[in-house]
């Protein structure tokens, strides 16, 4: 009796030994199948994302590129106003136009004296200064005979190079 009891025991354990394994196979597949799930879904989000992200950079350069389009035609179009006056003022008839031309290049032999005068102004300026600091220096020679304390400030600020 105990070896009839004993194989039916031990078929019932080789059956619940396989559908345990068979169930523990099916837990793993299941978990395998969640985890490749959940790879794929983040893997789209990031391929979502970065083609958000891509959409958003080419925008932006878009943007950026239209604003310095319109800052250029404001600036184009503010040229063509200036250019409009300036021709407005500045149109001569062609008899006109010739005489002036010679006029200017006659005008030339009024540049030497003028440019002569100017560097005669600035010798004059140095000279001018070149006097005041003589004059200066004599005055505080001056002061430094009088007053001692004054003499001894004088001399300090000498050889500290202020004088």
């Amino acid at each position: 009796m105990q070896g009839t009891i004993a194989t039916p025991i031990a078929d019932l354990q080789e059956q619940l030994g396989a559908r345990l394994v068979d169930d523990r196979v099916g837990l793993v597949d299941d978990k395998v199948g969640l985890v490749e799930s959940r790879l794929y879904d983040s893997q789209e989000e990031m391929n979502q994302f970065v083609i958000l992200s891509l959409d958003f950079d080419t925008t932006s350069k878009r943007f950026n590129i239209n604003i310095q389009k319109s800052q250029i035609k404001a600036l184009q179009d503010q040229q063509a106003a200036a250019n409009e006056c300036l021709v407005g003022r500045f149109t001569f008839i062609d008899s006109e136009v010739q005489p002036l031309a010679m006029a200017r290049t006659t005008n030339y032999h009024f540049l030497l004296p003028i440019v002569l005068f100017l560097i005669a102004a600035v010798i004059g300026m140095l000279y001018a200064l070149c006097i005041w600091k003589h004059h200066v220096t004599q005055f505080m020679h001056s002061i430094e005979c009088g007053n001692p304390a004054v003499r001894k400030s004088v001399q300090d600020a000498r050889l500290r190079g202020l004088y």
